[in-house]
């Protein structure tokens, strides 16, 4: 008989290519989603039926889905939480603590910083975490390097909020470029105006403006080059060669991800949690980070390191690969 899953969310763009996958998973199969907007779990969304004839409810972040159903579980229902970083970063009091941990079967996290934070703050779950990496869809692998020279075009993935460093980015592309004009910075996502949010954290925007236009003599010469927020991120990929991870704080950093199994050469901040996911090396300086760089600037260097991180590192993030791991969890 098959396994009925319905999956509950309010952002579901880590999980969409899973739910696919067990649509065609024969002992499973019938995956269903209740999905709606903001963090908090609106009562008229639940839908009773699909509830009563689910044998597993899956909620997607640990937020108010996973509050109203750690508090109301069925009898007789196993309950799958999945945690990313932000409800450990902003949202603990307002949701995580609220959640009736000895109720949820199985808390998946995507990284094995986040577990060991998650034991320290709630050691009943110890036993009931399962650290399972964000998996990489083919959809958002490049199949290959456009580029002639891949080694000196860079790439950033999102710069929004603040703590994603692009001023960073910035001073990373002013070293290199000292020793080689050919570098360039891509930077694809939306500008910090293009997200209404951001209009409440008037510093940050200041902060962004001051950025800016201290690096404006890059921008005007060309060496940086801003492409728009697109699902079409395996194309980038392939026209870049080395992507950024320049962030404070991040949970996976999922784009690291994407980038190695497109080829990319990664180069990584080090917080919490980095070297745990991605291994060796990590900086903690742009110096460090712009040493690391010259060092494959010849193009036989740049393809032999792409060559051995990709095939060290893709195969964790293999796509069928994750959602086995997944399922193995749910059941």
């Amino acid at each position: 008989m098959n396994k009925k899953v319905l999956f509950v969310g309010h952002d579901l763009k880590f999980i969409c290519d899973f739910v696919t996958y067990l649509s065609h998973y024969q002992p499973i199969g019938w995956p269903q989603v209740i999905s709606y907007r903001g963090h908090a779990l609106p009562e008229n969304c639940v839908n009773s039926s699909l509830v009563d004839i689910c044998d597993v409810i899956f909620c997607e972040w640990s937020l108010g889905n996973a509050v109203h159903f750690s508090r109301v579980k069925p009898f007789g229902k196993r309950l799958v939480v999945r945690l990313h970083a932000q409800e450990l970063r902003v949202l603990k009091s307002r949701y995580l603590d609220k959640i009736l941990w000895q109720n949820v079967d199985a808390l998946i996290v995507i990284s094995p910083a986040i577990k060991n934070r998650v034991i320290q703050l709630y050691p009943e779950l110890y036993g009931k975490v399962f650290f399972v990496p964000n998996y990489v869809p083919s959809r958002k692998i490049g199949s290959g390097k456009y580029s002639s020279s891949p080694q000196f075009q860079i790439g950033m993935l999102g710069i929004v909020p603040a703590l994603k460093r692009v001023d960073l980015a910035f001073e990373l592309l002013k070293h290199l470029k000292s020793v080689d004009s050919r570098y360039s910075l891509s930077l694809k996502g939306g500008a910090p105006n293009d997200y209404t949010w951001m209009q409440n954290r008037p510093g940050q925007v200041n902060w962004y403006n001051k950025t800016f236009e201290r690096y404006q003599n890059l921008v005007k010469d060309g060496s940086i080059i801003f492409e728009e927020e697109s699902d079409d991120v395996a194309t980038w990929y392939e026209s870049i060669g080395v992507i950024l991870s320049m962030s404070d704080i991040e949970g996976s950093h999922q784009s690291v991800a994407e980038g190695v199994a497109s080829g990319c050469v990664p180069v990584i901040r080090n917080w919490d949690g980095a070297s745990q996911l991605y291994g060796n090396p990590v900086f903690e300086t742009v110096d460090e980070m712009s040493e690391y760089v010259l060092s494959f600037k010849s193009e036989c260097a740049y393809h032999s390191l792409s060559s051995n991180i990709r095939n060290n590192l893709s195969g964790v993030y293999e796509f069928e690969k994750v959602c086995k791991q997944l399922i193995e969890l749910i059941f």
